[in-house]
């Protein structure tokens, strides 16, 4: 258990160099891809979500609960986006919604939402991973 938190703990940390560096490139050239930040978010979610299975061996575990919210509030609209999920719906149909229908985020900052979920996203995982490999169980099996 512990190679394999060590080992995860390094790729995560390779995954926020990248991540980093294509957040730098996309600064300087401002250069437009949208979907593929989304797809990239979407998967490094799910390697959130595999590899913290992989290493707790619970689907009830307290992180994974939170992953799993947090793939409902704030991942749902780049999924939805990148699988062409989103129906084409007139919003103005809808009284509760007028407010909201004359309002659009342009694709620039779009693709500075999506980083900051994805630095989020990876910055959350490597505190777990650390906090795994610092805390040995021994230290919460006495207090509870």
């Amino acid at each position: 258990m512990r190679s394999d938190l060590i080992k995860m703990f390094f790729i995560n940390l390779i995954l926020l160099m990248y991540v980093s560096i294509e957040y730098l490139i996309f600064l300087f050239t401002k250069s437009y891809f949208l979907k593929f930040i989304e797809l990239q978010l979407i998967i490094i979610y799910f390697f959130s979500l595999v590899s913290t299975y992989k290493i707790v061996k619970n689907w009830l575990d307290i992180y994974i609960i939170f992953l799993a919210i947090f793939f409902l509030f704030l991942i749902t609209r780049p999924f939805m986006h990148v699988f062409n999920l989103i129906p084409m719906i007139n919003y103005n149909e809808f009284e509760w919604f007028k407010i909201r229908s004359d309002f659009h985020f342009s694709i620039y900052t779009m693709i500075k939402i999506n980083f900051v979920l994805i630095f989020t996203l990876l910055f959350m995982n490597l505190g777990y991973l650390v906090g795994l490999i610092k805390f040995d169980k021994k230290v919460f099996n006495r207090v509870y």
